[in-house]
């Protein structure tokens, strides 16, 4: 009438909890593992567990936060690149907020951003918005409809199209002509003229 005892040698790991610093970072075994921007506020104490060599961090609920790999070294900053991105305003509303900046006039240029680039549209949404400040609204609306037309939808290519024409365009140095003067006697010469008898016999030798 026994049963098997179930295997429960990871349940151990899945309770161990880390404490979220400030920087957004936990600690693990001497080193530091970001954290997504803004869980220290969210939510101060994590749980973590190791698989494989890879460190998976999750919430109190057992929702998965991020994954590293573990390093091997001691006092090392372990972090993700796109932790440092704040993620708290939904990408449809930087694009709607964007889009009403340029009175709609630019709609295009935005919707093809984002289906070119999708992983990096709220960073191009960004780009566009320091545009907008620096340039102001008139210039980004032209240099977008430029960019849709040519169907080249990126903020980088709206930013070189923005700095060329802004960019001082090298003079063309006028030559000083200075008048021939006619009351001189030296640039009134007579030009001999020959016959045509002369042309003609040299034409039958």
């Amino acid at each position: 009438y026994l049963k098997p005892v179930p295997i429960i040698e990871n349940c151990v790991n899945a309770c161990v909890r880390r404490t979220v610093r400030k920087d957004n970072t936990i600690i693990y075994n001497s080193n530091r593992y970001s954290v997504p921007i803004g869980t220290y506020t969210n939510q101060q104490e994590v749980e973590i567990e190791v698989s494989d060599g890879i460190l998976k961090i999750y919430t109190v609920f057992h929702e998965l936060i991020c994954e590293h790999q573990i390093s091997v070294e001691r006092g090392m900053l372990i972090k993700n690149k796109n932790h440092d991105r704040d993620t708290s305003s939904p990408i449809d509303k930087i694009q709607s907020e964007l889009d009403e900046q340029l009175d709609h006039n630019a709609s295009d240029f935005l919707v093809g951003i984002r289906a070119d680039k999708p992983r990096y549209a709220r960073d191009q949404f960004r780009l566009l918005q320091s545009l907008l400040d620096k340039y102001g609204k008139e210039k980004l609306i032209i240099a977008a409809k430029f960019c849709t037309d040519n169907r080249l939808f990126s903020a980088n290519t709206a930013r070189d199209f923005l700095e060329f024409s802004e960019s001082p365009k090298p003079e063309i140095r006028q030559i000083d002509k200075q008048a021939i003067p006619v009351d001189k006697p030296e640039y009134h010469v007579t030009v001999q003229k020959r016959s045509l008898d002369v042309y003609a016999k040299a034409g039958d030798m």
